[in-house]
């Protein structure tokens, strides 16, 4: 099996193959892409390989399950690849294929379409794991709902069939902490998104401004149109990554407020507002006609 990793402009960036040995290890073999999948190496043993090797192997092994799944499954229903819809990968593993190489990952989250995402839970629950695979966590798309335009920056990873490539996508790091921000126990924030917040905010460094510019994607999170609790833990979380890495943020006044003014904008150039109401005088009342 291989996966072929390409860019927004369909240009093949990275082949890597994978070898299943006896130890359950997926082993990446020939290239090394510090664009994306920085820290993929080539190790000839599993007892080479370092924790980091490891982690991603143990992720690339279930991503092939997971197009294994997706070709059965477009046979089985005599489906195309458009009728599949999209595969998308986020979450912990969705870091360790990235940036975070030692990120340990117990699971491989995946966004896929309601038909799919039953068809993998019944596979996974009456048949035997592939050797090494991690355990598939399936949701329906709606849980980056919040994520803005995360399809424009995330990457493909595509299949083992040059010629039936079954695309899967994998979030971008900064779509990752974004939707990290939303993590509504608090507790929890703290435990698994803190430290990962933490990590990917010191490889990537990214400017106040642009993480800005990323929330007013998404500006729905922090408005009614978000279920109340989510709404609240959002600003709370948001507030606190502002106020420890850079300094305090006001979000209605900088996310809010310019995403709807640009909206607004958008909606007025297309033509897809009403016209402004017209303010009409009241009418001049003078003498009565006598009759």
């Amino acid at each position: 099996m291989a996966f072929f990793l390409v860019d927004n402009q369909n240009q093949i960036m990275r082949i890597s193959g994978l070898v299943i040995t006896a130890e359950g290890i997926a082993t990446p073999r020939g290239s090394k892409n510090p664009l994306f999948l920085e820290g993929i190496y080539e190790a000839e043993e599993p007892k080479t390989l370092t924790p980091s090797q490891r982690e991603a192997a143990l992720v690339e092994i279930t991503l092939v399950q997971i197009e294994y799944l997706a070709q059965r499954f477009l046979k089985e229903r005599n489906l195309s690849k458009e009728q599949l819809g999209n595969i998308t990968v986020y979450g912990s593993s969705s870091l360790t294929l990235t940036i975070l190489p030692n990120r340990i990952s117990h699971d491989v989250d995946v966004a896929v379409s309601n038909d799919f995402r039953e068809f993998i839970d019944a596979v996974c629950s009456n048949e035997r794991p592939a050797l090494g695979q991690l355990e598939i966590n399936t949701a329906n798309p709606i849980v980056l709902r919040f994520c803005g335009n995360y399809h424009q920056r995330s990457r493909k990873l595509t299949g083992s069939k040059r010629g039936d490539l079954v695309p899967i996508e994998v979030l971008h790091p900064l779509d990752t902490l974004g939707q990290k921000l939303l993590r509504i126990p608090l507790e929890v924030f703290r435990q698994k998104d803190v430290p990962d917040i933490d990590q990917i905010l010191r490889k990537l460094k990214p400017k106040r401004e642009t993480l800005v510019r990323l929330l007013r994607e998404s500006f729905e999170r922090y408005t009614t149109a978000a279920p109340d609790e989510m709404r609240k833990a959002a600003g709370r979380n948001t507030r606190w990554l502002f106020k420890t890495y850079f300094t305090p943020i006001d979000i209605r006044e900088e996310v809010v407020k310019p995403a709807i003014a640009a909206f607004t904008t958008e909606l007025k150039r297309s033509d897809l507002l009403p016209p402004s109401a017209r303010r009409l005088k009241p009418r001049q009342i003078g003498t009565p006609d006598l009759f």
